[in-house]
């Protein structure tokens, strides 16, 4: 073997094989790069390395934690006066909206799995009526799922005659007898 060029950057001479194993490769095999590179590389697999070992916990799948089935909460509850043009008179519909929500942010709440009751405890008529109005208890079952975190409307009816009534007190409940239950006033404004 004989002297080569001078390295660029050691301007150390090298020794350099008379016919290069790549042709068309004009590089200088210098030790101080085989070394810069060698620490590069060592480098590089360690900081690889450790932050597979600190981040194990992070970038594996993991499965959730184990919940017992989600049969969902009671939310906001809203009122809504329908008209339906119909003969002889329109019939007015008072609509109670209840909202079910699901709280749990890995399980889904499966279909037919929430049924709301809406009943009728108080109901206060104008001052001129006097006969008494009627309405029974309703039930509902919500028979689409929940996603987590999401939320339904559960939309219940009664038929009241509108200019006759002045406030319904209900009591609102979902998965009776030992469900979630609030009571809240309707009045007529």
């Amino acid at each position: 073997m004989e002297e080569g060029n001078p390295c660029l950057t050691c301007r150390a001479k090298e020794e350099v094989p008379k016919k290069s194993s790549h042709p068309g490769l004009n590089v200088v095999n210098c030790s101080y790069r085989k070394m810069k590179n060698l620490k590069k590389t060592i480098a590089g697999l360690s900081i690889t390395i450790l932050m597979l070992l600190i981040g194990v916990d992070e970038g594996l799948p993991q499965s959730p934690p184990k919940e017992e089935i989600t049969q969902g909460t009671l939310g906001n509850i809203t009122f809504y006066i329908r008209e339906i043009d119909a003969k002889p008179s329109p019939l007015t519909i008072l609509e109670v909206q209840v909202e079910i929500i699901n709280r749990s942010r890995y399980s889904t709440v499966p279909p037919n799995s929430v049924k709301a009751m809406v009943a009728p405890k108080e109901i206060k008529l104008s001052s001129e009526q006097k006969d008494g109005l009627s309405l029974s208890t309703e039930e509902a079952t919500l028979t689409a799922p929940i996603s987590p975190g999401g939320s339904r409307l559960l939309i219940i009816g009664f038929q009241i005659p509108k200019e006759k009534l002045e406030s319904i007190v209900f009591e609102v409940q979902i998965n009776p007898p030992n469900g979630e239950k609030k009571i809240i006033q309707w009045e007529n404004r």
